[in-house]
């Protein structure tokens, strides 16, 4: 049986920085989601690229 670790697939830093971003903005992401429509894409595509600009500065 191996008994080598597994790596982190996040650091807690990373895991601290999307539960803080998802704090804030899970209304915005829902409401993006809910309406659908024309222009759903690229609101919901800014909302995520800022989290990953969050995590990827960690």
């Amino acid at each position: 049986m191996d008994t080598a670790k597994r790596a982190k697939a996040f650091t807690d830093r990373e895991i601290d920085v999307t539960t803080e971003f998802m704090k804030i903005n899970i209304q915005k992401l829902r409401a993006n989601y809910g309406l659908g429509g024309p222009g759903m894409v690229p609101r919901v595509r800014e909302i995520w690229t800022e989290l990953l600009a969050g995590v990827n500065a960690c």
